[in-house]
Formats: C-alpha cells, structure tokens, sequence
C-alpha cells in the first residue's frame, strides 16, 4: 500500500525516509490522515506511530469513501 503526499504516491520505505524533506519547512501545527476504507487499521497505527517517532502529536482521521 502506498502513501500520497501533495498529490504524489510514495511505497511506504519510501515515504517514511523522505518525510523530513517532505515537510522541510513546513513545521505543520497538526496532520491529518486522509484514509480510506481499504486501509487496514495496522496500517493507519503504524503511519501514526512514525509521524509520532518524528515529533508529530497532533494527528486527525480523515474518511473518505472509496
């Protein structure tokens, strides 16, 4: 499963080692999540607890139907 950033799709190694520049100069207040119903719960968990690993405490769940 794939993750998207800015509307381009990143393998999960992938987005993981390049967050930091992804966000580099962002400083985001908050994240949210936009998940949608054919991700599996580990995945959301284990997303959230990297953004977590990287300074990230304030996350939101966005659903979306797909």
């Amino acid at each position: 499963n794939n993750y998207q950033f800015n509307e381009i799709e990143y393998a999960q190694e992938d987005f993981f080692q390049k967050f930091p520049d992804l966000i580099s100069g962002l400083n985001p207040e908050k994240i949210f999540l936009h998940v949608d119903k054919k991700v599996f719960y580990e995945q959301i968990i284990e997303l959230m607890t990297f953004l977590q690993s990287q300074g990230h405490n304030k996350l939101g769940l966005v659903f979306q139907e797909k």
